[in-house]
């Protein structure tokens, strides 16, 4: 092996060992710079009215029935604050997650929150805006996401959006079916 070749190896070597801890530095540098706050939002035009989209996203007893994803709603004892209605969902996949709402404002906007979870650490906002063709439906989950690497990777990856759109699509599907069986009724 000549000079040049050694030159090179070490070249090779000492990239092998500092680009990875580079990198890794870079990525941490810009988490770091980048806000603690992430936010994803789906909109939906819902063919309902407010009152009747409200009414689906507040009848927990209901919920089984129109999102094919939730095998199980079980209502838990109520939270800390006055009213605050707290319930378990158990998916088709036997995912369990605990929810409690936190705001109502009906039929404008809702707020939830996993259960048991620090106030800023997630939650879920729905707005719902009437509109001429029906309602306007923004789904907005907000998630704190404290390390700076995990930061990096939620903004050039993005967050799991795929919940709150599946929310929404299965609220457009029970809207659009209850309309079909209020048509063929009718005639």
């Amino acid at each position: 092996m000549n000079r040049r070749q050694r030159r090179l190896r070490a070249r090779l070597l000492r990239f092998a060992v500092v680009g990875p801890v580079a990198l890794l530095a870079a990525a941490w540098l810009v988490g770091a710079a980048l806000p603690g706050r992430h936010v994803e939002e789906v909109r939906a035009l819902l063919p309902a009215s407010a009152e009747t989209v409200w009414s689906l996203l507040v009848d927990l007893d209901g919920m089984p029935d129109w999102r094919p994803g939730l095998r199980q709603l079980e209502r838990l004892p109520e939270g800390a604050g006055p009213g605050a209605v707290r319930w378990r969902e158990v998916g088709i996949g036997g995912r369990v997650e605990a929810w409690e709402r936190v705001e109502t404002v009906p039929p404008i906007r809702l707020v939830v929150r996993p259960a048991g979870a620090d106030r800023l650490a997630r939650r879920r906002v729905y707005r719902l805006l009437p509109v001429e063709q029906g309602t306007e439906l923004a789904i907005r989950e907000e998630q704190q996401v404290d390390h700076p690497l995990r930061r990096t990777l939620t903004a050039l990856f993005g967050g799991n959006r795929e919940p709150i759109e599946r929310l929404a699509r299965d609220l457009d599907t029970r809207l659009k079916w209850r309309d079909q069986v209020v048509a063929v009724g009718i005639r």
